[in-house]
């Protein structure tokens, strides 16, 4: 792990990121879709290159030489302001992958304190991810725990 570096993704990072995303989507079969790489990649990088620098995304990215061998994605939440409290902000976690040859060796602990640490500058109150059941140890040891009270519905499917 000597040669691997850390830091935040840049707009020349759109292929890379395309070709992670693509990668995390493989390991679930029924999250890819039939249009093959090439077109998500191209649209992919498309939007990247529209929301890079805009504040919306915070990327922290693993890197051994020009090759990115993982990646974590984290979205600024901001809340409604309220009387006498300025507007807060929270950070959903997601899109946290690392290439299976790079593994359980602390990659994924060290991109995820990375946006944490991120996250805290900011300012932000909380972070919320809904990870995979074989990465929820990975979560837990982070310092992430169920939280007492929340309430969800799927809109979707």
């Amino acid at each position: 792990m000597s040669r691997l570096s850390m830091r935040a993704a840049t707009a020349e990072d759109g292929t890379e990121l395309a070709r992670l995303r693509w990668a995390l989507s493989a390991e679930f079969p029924d999250h890819v879709p039939d249009g093959g790489y090439g077109a998500f990649a191209d649209g992919f990088v498309e939007w990247w290159v529209g929301v890079v620098g805009t504040g919306e995304w915070d990327v922290v990215v693993a890197g051994d030489g020009e090759q990115l061998v993982g990646n974590v994605w984290a979205r600024r939440v901001t809340k409604v302001p309220k009387p006498g409290t300025p507007s807060g902000a929270w950070t959903y976690v997601t899109n946290v992958y690392v290439e299976p040859g790079w593994r359980n060796a602390g990659v994924g602990s060290l991109l995820l304190g990375a946006i944490l640490e991120r996250s805290r500058r900011q300012g932000r109150e909380l972070a919320l991810v809904w990870p995979a059941e074989r990465s929820a140890p990975l979560y837990r040891r982070l310092g992430f725990a169920p939280p007492a009270e929340l309430l969800l519905v799927v809109l979707e499917g």
